[in-house]
């Protein structure tokens, strides 16, 4: 039986048929966060605030179709397909290497992990997240700012097949367990390139390994 933290932990993209769709964070996080919900206007916010509310209470009254047209929650490949045409009027195909389910989970791991590198006293302002793309299977890389040999830091690699990932990292100031657990949470939820599947259908986490 779902409830509104099943909801809340949805994932909430805007996108304006131009580019890369836009991750917000999950719509509990939009709804309770004044910045966040700075990023969208008051018809969103109430749009998704009754598709919480009345989805818990009614059953489903509230569907992803009375969402605004630019939000997109859980988005897959066919519904940025469909707004291209519908919405913004252009080729259903236009723009879709943005939208693999590989870019997105590379593009919130980068900005969830630098988020936590810059949060910590420790390493503020010396290090940076590098989406490393020049071999076949891509993964994120923590390196230090200003290192002329590139040294890793950390590192986060993915089996894309198990929709699992797993890291490796120096010492535990650079990586946090709430923030391997936040990413774990949204890894299992986004789907932007491939078709809805059931939630018993979805490939298990293997719990990130921390140290080395």
């Amino acid at each position: 039986m779902t409830n509104q933290n099943d909801y809340e932990k949805e994932l909430l993209y805007t996108y304006g048929g131009l580019g890369k769709p836009n991750y917000l964070g999950t719509i509990g996080e939009v709804l309770h966060n004044p910045e966040l919900r700075e990023s969208i206007d008051e018809r969103g916010i109430d749009m998704l605030t009754e598709y919480v509310t009345n989805n818990v209470r009614n059953g489903g009254e509230i569907g992803k179709q009375h969402i605004p047209s630019d939000l997109f929650i859980n988005p897959t490949k066919v519904d940025f397909q469909k707004a291209n045409v519908k919405n913004y009027e252009i080729d259903q195909n236009q723009n879709l290497k943005e939208f693999t389910r590989e870019n997105q989970v590379l593009i919130i791991g980068a900005e969830l992990f630098a988020e936590q590198l810059e949060a910590n006293s420790n390493t503020k302002g010396q290090y940076f997240v590098k989406i490393n793309t020049e071999v076949s299977n891509r993964y994120l890389s923590i390196l230090k700012k200003g290192d002329e040999d590139k040294r890793e830091f950390g590192k986060v690699n993915f089996d894309w097949d198990r929709n699992s990932f797993n890291m490796d990292v120096m010492d535990d100031k650079f990586i946090k367990q709430e923030t391997v657990q936040k990413f774990s949470n949204v890894i299992k939820q986004i789907n932007p390139a491939i078709e809805a599947r059931g939630k018993d259908q979805m490939p298990k986490i293997d719990l990130p390994k921390l140290g080395r």
